[in-house]
Formats: structure tokens, sequence, C-alpha cells
């Protein structure tokens, strides 16, 4: 939904997801349960609302909250309150660079040479998936370069910007950032 927009309500994620559905010509699609899936979605990126009884479920439900991908904001129009949500994208400075590093490494595991491009906008790139600037996800590849000066390059040759792992594995990355 990112690539077609970044805020949106319940109701047209809910839609979204039907639309996708029937692309591809799903007969699955069941609106009560996408609904209550994408409440527990939502759920996932916000903490409890005050004034609400805690529960274990609840404490454990908010756990992508610290990317602060998601922002909530509410509306009232003609006296109708509407919640909307807005992807963050900017340089998520709070976002450990292993964890994008991790996530370039388990998407291309076998390959050596990656674009920037593709990490900025291929299926499943780390820019949309953390909602990254183009600033932000080069920050992070600096900070990659800096740490594992051996095994990572970046290169920007004839206006092609490239990333070349060598030797470097996703486990290798988890192992490192676990151990400091």
């Amino acid at each position: 939904m990112r690539r077609e927009r970044i805020d949106f309500t319940k109701e047209q994620l809910l839609n979204f997801v039907e639309r996708k559905c029937k692309d591809y010509q799903s007969d699955a699609f069941n609106k009560v349960t996408v609904s209550n899936d994408i409440d527990v979605f939502i759920r996932n990126y916000f903490a409890q609302s005050s004034g609400r009884k805690s529960e274990l479920e609840d404490d454990f439900s908010s756990i992508l909250i610290e990317l602060n991908l998601i922002k909530e904001n509410l509306q009232i129009i003609n006296d109708e309150k509407k919640v909307w949500y807005k992807i963050e994208v900017d340089e998520k400075a709070d976002l450990p660079w292993q964890i994008v590093l991790y996530s370039i490494l388990d998407q291309w595991p076998d390959s050596t040479t990656i674009s920037v491009s593709d990490l900025l906008n291929g299926t499943n790139a780390p820019a949309l998936i953390f909602a990254l600037t183009n600033e932000g996800l080069l920050l992070k590849i600096k900070d990659m370069v800096a740490h594992y000066k051996k095994k990572i390059v970046y290169d920007e040759t004839a206006g092609n910007r490239l990333l070349q792992i060598k030797g470097l594995t996703a486990k290798d990355v988890l192992n490192d950032y676990y151990q400091n």
C-alpha cells in the first residue's frame, strides 16, 4: 500500500486488501476476518490507549511500536471522528543499521552486488519496509561500510550506486549484533 499512498484509514486499508484479493482472483476474502486482522496489525504499531485495562496480551501486541513507522492522527470533520494513519518516511535515526543490513542479506542472500535503486524501490526493499528516505538509507549504508570495511563496499561509479557485499551472511550480522 505504501507505493500507492502513505496515509490511510482503516476502511481504505480494508478496501486495498479486498482489491488485491480480487486482482489475484482470490475467493478467500472475508471482510470481517480481514477487518479483525487489520485491527491486530494496527495495534502492533501503537501503545494501548490510556484508560483501558492492561492485559498481558495487550502488553505484547505493540511489538513494532519502537520502529516508529506509523503515526496515528485523529481528524474531526462535521462532528465525525476519523482516525488516519500515516507511514512516517524519514531517516530513522533510532533504527539500527544492523537490522537494515540483516534485511538486505536476507532478501539477497546470494548477491554480491546490489543496486541502491533496488534497496530503495525493489521488492521487499529495506527503504520501503522501514520507511527510510534515500538519505536515511545512505546513512545506514555508511555505518555498514564503517563496521565491515573488508566485507562491504559502497561505490558510486558513472552514476551507478552499488553496494558490494562479500563473505557476510544475515546470520553473521545477527551474531555480531547480539554479541555487542
